[in-house]
């Protein structure tokens, strides 16, 4: 029987052929759509299509920079598709749904924190699977300016994209170098991801239920 690796490589193996007979800018195009509902969405992971796409450009099919430039132009949609729904309900959020678990001082106290360091956590939330889409909403609920969220999240996604792509090229191609690296990366992602929601569910449960206040400084 195959292993598991082997049926993974396979697949890559079986989708790239498949990929190879379709014309270039279809697969652009394609590209770009799929980074868009990405960016609407928490179910579709980036890095397993740009994994088909790195190998599409090694065998020469496709172009590094125009892969890249379709890729962002998608992600920076789907993400300002989202930013544009928070900012619209904007009170809807921020008295349903944070008004449910924090205080409005609490509210008011992420939108500062928020202003101060939200251009970080834009950037860097795009190697981050799940969190570079949730980024979208306090965004817009807290009124990044547009341009300025948009050109973050086009220069972080083209960075993370960009390492991933040319990691890609110095494995030569093998798929099974590049999916250890994507496993090891996976798991640092759900590290990270469980800290945080541990620290938030933590925070949430002393405010609503233990209504422990923050101390403040004398």
């Amino acid at each position: 029987m195959q292993t598991l690796l082997e049926l993974i490589t396979t697949g890559y193996t079986a989708g790239v052929d498949w990929f190879m007979q379709i014309p270039s800018v279809y697969l652009y195009l394609f590209l770009a759509l799929y980074m868009a509902v990405e960016g609407v969405t928490v179910i579709l992971p980036r890095e397993a299509l740009l994994l088909v796409y790195g190998l599409l450009i090694i065998k020469g099919k496709l172009s590094f920079w125009a892969t890249l430039f379709f890729a962002e132009l998608g992600t920076t949609f789907g993400a300002l598709t989202l930013y544009v729904l928070a900012l619209h309900f904007e009170q809807v959020i921020e008295e349903k749904i944070l008004g449910r678990f924090f205080t409005k001082k609490d509210v008011a106290k992420a939108e500062k924190v928020f202003r101060q360091k939200g251009a970080i956590a834009v950037f860097v939330s795009q190697i981050l699977p799940g969190l570079r889409t949730l980024i979208s909403i306090p965004a817009g609920t807290f009124n990044m300016p547009i341009v300025r969220f948009a050109v973050l999240t086009y220069m972080g996604a083209l960075l993370w994209d960009s390492v991933l792509l040319y990691a890609i090229k110095l494995a030569g191609g093998n798929i099974v170098i590049v999916k250890q690296w994507l496993s090891l990366y996976s798991e640092v992602v759900l590290l990270v991801v469980a800290v945080l929601l541990l620290g938030l569910g933590v925070f949430i449960y002393r405010k609503r239920f233990l209504g422990v206040k923050p101390k403040s400084g004398r």
